[in-house]
């Protein structure tokens, strides 16, 4: 099954005008025209069948595809989805590292001649997770209106992590701070995905009930740092989990949670980036 997107991003979408199709040497992409979004929904197929030096050079060439494809849009939130991403690469930990320098040598082109603090500015919030097909697939929502990154002060931004977590950092920022669809007087942000994590080290490996408090107080100080008044702001959730979680035990943990009330939650079962994470959860939240 390949990832699939969160019910809110089709109402954010809104109506669709047109839709337009590209292509590249290794990804297919359809896009979705809005009055303000573009939805970019791209795919390099068989993924799994490419050696690790392959699948870097295919994720940077889809990552600039999506440059083309976005045109004058900014990317405010991204989706990616891949196949056997805690596999063991040639010369890298796994292959989501493969996939890491492959999007940075992609962003770094796309942004490059910056300093970075000017480059870390520029990234959208995103979610990387592996799922169950053998293709790799990122969801991108692009804006007319430019977000603004927001950074998580419990967390080393991802564009600072150490070697340990491969020779080029994840591109992505915590959260993006965006205007809303219909009323722009009204600020939403999108959370990326978000686990139990402090500085860049995981934190509670492997324990259910400490990881899920210590996402929702990374949640809860994100939302703050973006100007909102923390978790009980949040309107969607997506709950993120592997299957070594229960999920009756999850789904009791977050009722008895401060986020248990949220609105709207969907439970949603993958590989997570990490083999000793075993939730994450991304989602949008009004700021005042």
């Amino acid at each position: 099954m390949n990832l699939s997107l969160p019910a809110w991003v089709a109402d954010w979408l809104g109506d669709i005008l047109h839709k337009s199709q590209a292509s590249g040497a290794s990804w297919i992409a359809e896009t979705s025209h809005g009055r303000r979004f573009r939805l970019v929904s791209l795919c390099i197929p068989n993924a799994q069948d490419l050696d690790d030096e392959h699948l870097s050079v295919a994720c940077r060439d889809a990552y600039l595809g999506l440059r083309d494809i976005v045109g004058d849009h900014s990317l405010v939130r991204v989706w990616n989805g891949m196949p056997d991403i805690l596999d063991e690469a040639s010369r890298l930990r796994d292959r989501y590292m493969v996939f890491n320098a492959g999007r940075y040598a992609a962003f770094k082109q796309w942004f490059g001649g910056r300093g970075p603090e000017a480059f870390a500015a520029l990234m959208p919030a995103a979610t990387g997770v592996g799922h169950a097909s053998p293709d790799l697939i990122i969801h991108a929502l692009a804006d007319t209106h430019a977000g603004t990154a927001v950074e998580n002060p419990r967390q080393q931004a991802a564009y600072r992590y150490s070697p340990r977590y491969g020779p080029q950092s994840p591109c992505f920022s915590r959260a993006t701070r965006v205007v809303g669809p219909t009323d722009e007087s009204q600020a939403y942000v999108l959370l990326s995905g978000t686990a139990s994590i402090v500085g860049e080290d995981t934190v509670h490996a492997n324990d259910l009930a400490s990881q899920l408090d210590e996402t929702i107080t990374n949640l809860d100080v994100l939302i703050q740092a973006a100007g909102g008044q923390g978790v009980q702001s949040m309107q969607e959730m997506r709950v993120y989990h592997t299957n070594a979680v229960s999920t009756i035990e999850l789904l009791q943990l977050l009722d008895a949670s401060p986020i248990g009330s949220v609105p709207a939650m969907e439970l949603y079962p993958v590989v997570l980036c990490r083999d000793n994470l075993l939730v994450e959860i991304e989602g949008i939240a009004t700021v005042s």
